[in-house]
């Protein structure tokens, strides 16, 4: 399981760390909930939001096409 935080550099052994996949799984960004919360993406379209907001709506769409 990965550990390190691409964000801070920073090893979290207690695998304290999440994926989030883009690009049709050509980016992947591998974060810690602190950096997390605090680095943003911008969209072609300009919308900014953090890593965070965007790893759990990329996780809720999933789980809707799963239904």
């Amino acid at each position: 399981m990965a550990d390190f935080c691409g964000y801070c550099e920073t090893r979290h052994p207690e695998g304290g760390t999440n994926h989030l996949v883009l690009n049709g799984g050509a980016l992947w960004i591998e974060f810690c909930p602190k950096c997390g919360e605090k680095e943003t993406l911008t969209s072609d379209t300009g919308e900014v939001i953090t890593v965070a907001e965007l790893f759990k709506r990329t996780g809720e769409q999933n789980k809707d096409k799963n239904k």
